[in-house]
């Protein structure tokens, strides 16, 4: 039986209320602690003393405190694997290893693993980040975002993984940038934020556009390709169709609200016809061989995948190629060749189904365990997928689908540090 010692707790330091207001679109909204988040202001910095003297006043007394700092710092320190990526035949995905503090890229091709990004060696005490990464279509360039000190405020660099050398292309201002590459991988579209003083004060994280840039070129000289005169507030996701023939635009102004935009990359003028656009929902897919295959909400509560021919849009001429179900809630629909890989949930449990094209299902994916799929990969000259996979008790596996057998087998694992057989999830 433990006995707790008698604890002598610091007061807790005082909080005064100093109200600042806000009008979000109209709406007064108080906060009257906004001076706390002022980190280095030296009242704020007190401030944060005194609480945590409180604080290690009791935790630093407990029997089993350095027992469970030594518990938690190896379940936080142990070996990551997450975000599978599959490109021209190359894996890429993240690692976090022992002793790092960021994790790194890495490739993987006919089974041999490479560390291709480190943002590690850039700073050892971790204020570098990888913040994305776009893979050209042939595997050999890879366009990147990195930030330091946590600002998020990425700085666009592109990798030759065969020579291993960074390319003199530097954009900044790219922050969860949305790329897609040209087909032959001379350039990218991609999304850019505006230099602030271009925008009035406290509107630079808005006003996004899209660019194409060709490799090698001055990023200002940038050709802007859409975006001019639209709302501020809107976010774009871009993609490339299969032949390199569409460039495919999603905005996104609210959360039910997606427009779909589509152009002809060899048209000189620019010129996007509206493929989607007031339908209350949301919408986002691949173009494939002249068609825009759209995951939506619309008119399903629970998901599923219309087909819209580019030369005849209308929503009378839309079809359905994966089916809303009543008994599952669609997460996901990836496209691999003829195939699609769904998941969903059934009865709050994450499921994987394989369908063909006419949307029949062809078989449900035996899951080794029950837990969240995350992270799908799929590449259309290839007959699987990989996979993210994880629970509550086990920490991400990267693993390996065959659509001809729907088998599943690991292919990356992380470390496991608990035994999942020491709990009981209910």
């Amino acid at each position: 039986m433990s006995v707790w010692p008698e604890i002598e707790m610091p007061e807790p330091p005082e909080s005064p209320r100093r109200p600042v207001t806000d009008d979000m679109h109209g709406e007064k909204v108080c906060d009257p602690y906004r001076w706390l988040e002022d980190v280095e202001n030296e009242e704020v910095l007190a401030w944060i003393e005194k609480q945590n003297l409180r604080t290690d006043s009791v935790f630093g007394h407990l029997p089993q405190n350095e027992k469970l700092q030594q518990q938690y710092a190896d379940i936080l320190s142990a070996e990551r694997v997450e975000s599978p990526s599959l490109v021209a035949g190359k894996l890429f995905y993240l690692r976090r290893r022992r002793g790092d503090e960021q994790p790194v890229l890495c490739v993987s091709e006919d089974g041999e693993e490479q560390v291709v990004i480190n943002p590690n060696e850039a700073c050892e005490s971790g204020l570098v980040a990888l913040d994305w990464w776009h893979p050209s279509p042939d595997g050999r360039l890879v366009a990147f975002g990195h930030s330091r000190g946590g600002d998020e405020q990425s700085i666009l660099r592109v990798l030759d993984l065969e020579t291993g050398e960074l390319l003199p292309d530097e954009i900044d201002r790219t922050p969860r940038t949305s790329l897609a590459w040209s087909k032959d991988g001379t350039g990218f579209y991609y999304t850019r934020l505006p230099r602030p003083a271009a925008v009035p004060d406290g509107e630079q994280h808005y006003h996004q556009h899209v660019f194409y840039h060709e490799l090698g070129t001055e990023p200002d000289s940038d050709r802007k390709v859409f975006g001019e005169g639209r709302c501020m507030l809107e976010m774009y996701q871009v993609s490339l169709s299969n032949d390199g023939q569409y460039l495919l635009i999603t905005s996104n102004l609210a959360v039910t609200d997606t427009e779909v935009y589509v152009g002809k990359t060899d048209c000189a003028d620019g010129a996007f016809t509206r493929l989607i656009s007031g339908k209350d929902a949301r919408f986002r897919g691949p173009i494939i061989d002249g068609t825009a295959y759209l995951f939506t909400n619309y008119r399903a509560n629970n998901w599923r995948v219309i087909a819209v021919d580019l030369d005849s849009p209308g929503e009378e001429n839309w079809g359905e190629v994966l089916p809303e179900r009543r008994d599952v809630v669609w997460q996901d629909a990836k496209f691999a060749g003829d195939r699609i890989l769904a998941v969903g949930h059934k009865d709050v449990i994450c499921r994987m189904y394989l369908y063909d094209r006419a949307g029949s299902v062809i078989g449900e994916v035996p899951l080794p365990f029950e837990g969240s799929v995350e992270s799908v990969a799929v590449d259309a000259d290839n007959e699987g997928a990989y996979f993210t996979l994880q629970s509550f008790l086990r920490p991400p596996t990267i693993y390996w689908v065959d659509f001809a057998t729907l088998s599943v087998e690991p292919v990356r694992q992380s470390e496991q540090v608990v035994d999942p057989d020491d709990f009981v999830v209910e």
